[in-house]
């Protein structure tokens, strides 16, 4: 009988491991994998930095491998652990994605394939701190003045005394403006201009587009075919419009350097422009559309990709630390997208998104939604961390306030109850 038992027992442990060796092999051992959690944006002469796990314990238990294109190269390693690898990146790389392959009983284990972001531009040496390449000395380039759409800015605002002045345009103002380093004011109106106006108030040029303006512009770095600064502005006509904004040509047409237009979708009513123009880490410019499309637009007009939802997109893009896109659309998600144009997330609401992302100092996103909450997501998984209930829906996108190391403090914005809210990064009311 204790032989029949110990036999039972052999058996069962035997059918038990291959079960466990079944489950293995069928899962491809993915617990096993390499897996790649953020890799921050690299800046021109700087090195890439990968995060995650199961890299292997030194130099040698593995490779990374870049791939832009039609190029494949495994990169040159400068340091190795488990959990972060440092290389070189090949001379004038641009944006693509890295994998990391290990070495293991198994055979090579390889991570899912991550994007990357190459900067255009070298790290911030102005002090409004722009990681894009925004005009570096405008003291508000784009709708919510930095590239984590904080809404904030670190120039104290003094009166010196100036005489106030309005500016009337034919019919009503819906956008923000921006403002150049000359301190030219630029925006759009539903008389279907877009203004350029002289600090004293006074008119310095107007540019008739084809329907209503009720988005913001965007100033960019120039080059040097095109002067110091370039203006990137949208419209309801469905167009992009890309200008010189100094003063050697004397029409205002010849201001224009590119248009880009969008096209009216199958199940869209029209190609209305109306998300904000943001600019991304290598220059590209992203908008919303009323045709259920996000573009991503290079710099040079063409395009660079077509994100599809299910509605308008009026929300504009903040980025975070590696590049990761974020913004909410009127088919009530919350997305994030790589930096190619590669869905990585979404999280539903339950209503429209119309206020744009403000990502905070460790990467939080904030952002509220016609349901009438602002929410916390966590940047890599989009896990909801926390939710704060106001009376009415919530069409104002966030400002973040931040303590005297540069940490993100407190979260402000408006809601449709009448209103305005200041919470801490707990979700806390202050």
């Amino acid at each position: 009988m204790k032989t029949f038992f110990q036999l039972s027992s052999r058996v069962l442990i035997a059918i038990l491991a291959l079960i466990l060796l079944t489950w293995l092999a069928w899962q491809g051992f993915q617990f096993l994998h390499p897996a790649i959690s953020l890799v921050p944006v690299v800046y021109p002469g700087g090195n890439l930095v990968v995060y995650g796990k199961n890299f292997g314990s030194q130099q040698g238990s593995g490779s990374l491998t870049y791939r832009s294109g039609s190029l494949t190269q495994t990169l040159a390693i400068i340091s190795w652990n488990d959990s972060r690898i440092k290389a070189a990146l090949p001379q004038g790389a641009r944006s693509g994605e890295i994998v990391v392959d290990q070495k293991s009983l198994f055979g090579f284990l390889f991570s899912p394939a991550r994007a990357i972001t190459v900067s255009n531009q070298g790290l911030p040496s102005q002090p409004n701190g722009y990681h894009v390449p925004v005009q570096d000395d405008s003291p508000w380039p784009t709708f919510r003045r930095d590239e984590r759409n904080s809404g904030a800015s670190p120039i104290p605002a003094v009166y010196q005394g100036d005489r106030p002045w309005a500016f009337k345009t034919g019919k009503g103002i819906f956008s923000t403006p921006v403002i150049d380093n000359k301190g030219t004011i630029y925006v759009g109106s539903a008389d279907h201009y877009f203004y350029a106006i002289n600090p004293d108030g006074s008119q310095k040029w107007k540019f008739q587009t084809g329907e209503i303006i009720d988005s913001a512009g965007a100033l960019t770095r120039g080059d040097p075919s095109t002067g110091p600064a370039t203006l990137t502005f949208i419209s309801g006509d469905g167009n992009m419009y890309h200008f010189r904004t100094d003063d050697s040509v004397a029409k205002v047409e010849d201001r224009l350097l590119w248009k880009y237009q969008a096209q009216r979708q199958a199940n869209s009513f029209n190609n209305w422009f109306e998300g904000n123009v943001a600019v991304g880490y290598d220059g590209a410019l992203y908008a919303g559309n009323t045709n259920f499309n996000y573009y991503a637009v290079n710099p040079d007009g063409s395009l660079k990709w077509i994100y599809p939802t299910t509605s308008n997109n009026w929300s504009m893009a903040a980025f975070g630390q590696d590049g990761t896109i974020y913004w909410g659309s009127l088919d009530t998600y919350i997305r994030a997208v790589s930096a190619d144009g590669k869905e990585l997330w979404r999280d539903m609401s339950l209503g429209f998104v119309a206020a744009s992302a403000a990502v905070g100092s460790d990467g939080t996103v904030y952002i509220g939604s016609f349901d009438s909450n602002l929410y916390a997501i966590e940047p890599r998984q989009g896990k909801v961390l926390w939710k704060f209930p106001t009376q009415d829906h919530i069409y104002s996108s966030a400002a973040l306030g931040t303590d005297a190391q540069g940490q993100t403090n407190a979260i402000y914005f408006g809601s449709a109850d009448g209103s305005l809210y200041a919470v801490d990064t707990e979700g806390k009311l202050l």
